[in-house]
């Protein structure tokens, strides 16, 4: 229990947020916001997580379902929005902006490999930032090329489309993101 606990904590949260390159003073407060919001959204999310495991490995994939978009819905307001996106999609109902999918492109190229989150200026007053996740090695039990069969069902009875899977450690998996018009 304590591995699988320790397993799926490493997956999500893995490290401090930094920036991309030095922003410029305009956006610092955006930068500092954004990069709350995201520590925020991963404590939450790893606070939930560690509740569900509590009950076993397959509750924490329903924690990760249902919990999380209520987590970025709830961190969402004041003109920002909360969320994860990944080229490869398990659950068909989370939506991005469309920003969101050139930042995810940027990072599946070889030579962004491990690149650090970056502060994007998109049209208007607004300004994205995305922190990129990558497959570690306890990240294998549900996205890997070997799950388990409990976990396997499990996945299939929520994301009966998934796509998460086959992934191999130092994988790009996806991005946290905050949008903002301030």
């Amino acid at each position: 229990m304590r591995f699988t606990v320790l397993s799926l904590l490493i997956c999500f949260f893995s490290g401090p947020v930094m920036a991309q390159s030095q922003p410029s003073k305009d956006h610092g407060v955006e930068l500092k916001h954004a990069e709350q919001l995201i520590a925020t959204f991963q404590q939450r999310l790893k606070k939930e997580l560690m509740a569900g495991l509590s009950n076993g490995a397959t509750e924490a994939i329903e924690v990760c379902r249902s919990r999380a978009p209520l987590i970025a819905s709830e961190l969402s307001n004041d003109g920002v929005i909360v969320g994860r996106a990944s080229l490869r999609q398990r659950n068909h109902t989370t939506q991005s902006p469309e920003w969101v999918q050139s930042q995810l492109e940027y990072y599946q190229q070889a030579e962004h490999h491990n690149a650090l989150p970056r502060l994007v200026e998109i049209e208007g007053n607004k300004y994205g930032y995305v922190k990129p996740i990558y497959i570690k090695t306890p990240c294998l039990r549900c996205h890997g090329e070997n799950i388990t069969p409990t976990i396997e069902e499990k996945l299939a009875q929520y994301y009966p489309n998934d796509q998460a899977v086959n992934y191999k450690k130092g994988q790009f998996r996806g991005v946290f993101w905050v949008e903002s018009n301030h």
